[in-house]
């Protein structure tokens, strides 16, 4: 009996593997390049530096996630999360939680270890990043993390860690680095008034009254006169980010677009 006890606790790693449970990040590029997106019961770690993409990506997680009808939650340690912009990036507020600590990494870490023994969410997002990027928060609780860890066993919970720079060490199953590569802008016309230097639309204008001033007088005054222009504005639309496996079961880099939310 206890033999065939202990053969039934032996999985081979295909076994392993196809139990595993994943939720999709939302972005397909992400989805292939980690086999499915993040999986669940497991430390998920997605690090960079500012404007890399890192809450473009939870809150895209965040959207699939509501969107199949899941309850969701984000931690924000320092007061970073706009809930005009996670409703913006598709996240049904109906079904997500918002906890606010005050800048104490030491709350965030026990908010989170009591929101995973409550169960009942499908994803749970610590934002650690700070405004001190060279240092990483939390990264000192390691009985902590093991705790987390713990809990988390046997779960169906996504438990993904924003930071600047991995804090859980060996016990994150997956550490994702971000960077931002490009920018996009998009450009719209649009009247404005504008002082012009070279005096060129302002020769046009005096040229109507008559042209009966010399061309240095014509200069003179149109420095001094607004004239309406059509100008060019770029506005914010975008930026294509890199993303690469630091620690995870595959492995590779890929390439995919953040749509802005403001």
């Amino acid at each position: 009996m206890a033999r065939l006890q202990f053969g039934k606790a032996l999985k081979t790693a295909s076994e392993l593997i196809k139990s595993r449970e994943y939720l999709e990040t939302g972005i397909p590029e992400l989805d292939r390049l980690l086999s499915g997106g993040f999986v669940r019961g497991e430390i998920s770690e997605v690090v960079g530096a500012v404007s890399g993409g890192r809450t473009s990506l939870a809150l895209a997680a965040l959207a699939n996630a509501t969107a199949t009808g899941e309850v969701v939650a984000y931690i924000d340690t320092y007061g970073g999360a706009d809930p005009h912009s996670t409703k913006q990036a598709g996240v049904d507020l109906a079904r997500f939680l918002w906890i606010r600590c005050d800048g104490s990494a030491e709350k965030a870490l026990a908010a989170a270890d009591m929101l995973i023994r409550g169960g009942g969410f499908g994803i749970i997002v610590l934002d650690l990043t700070g405004p001190d990027q060279s240092q990483a928060a939390g990264k000192s609780h390691s009985h902590t993390w093991f705790r987390l860890k713990q809990s988390l066993e046997g779960t169906r919970i996504v438990f993904l860690v924003l930071n600047s720079s991995p804090v859980s060490g060996s016990l994150a199953s997956l550490v994702l680095g971000l960077k931002r590569r490009e920018a996009v802008w998009t450009v719209s016309k649009g009247e404005r008034m504008e002082d012009r230097e070279t005096g060129r639309q302002g020769d046009k204008e005096m040229g109507r009254q008559g042209e009966r001033a010399d061309s240095g007088r014509t200069l003179s005054l149109a420095r001094k006169l607004p004239v309406p222009r059509r100008a060019r504005a770029a506005l914010f639309k975008g930026m294509f980010c890199e993303a690469q496996v630091f620690r995870g079961k595959s492995h590779g880099s890929a390439t995919f677009y953040c749509d802005f939310c403001g």
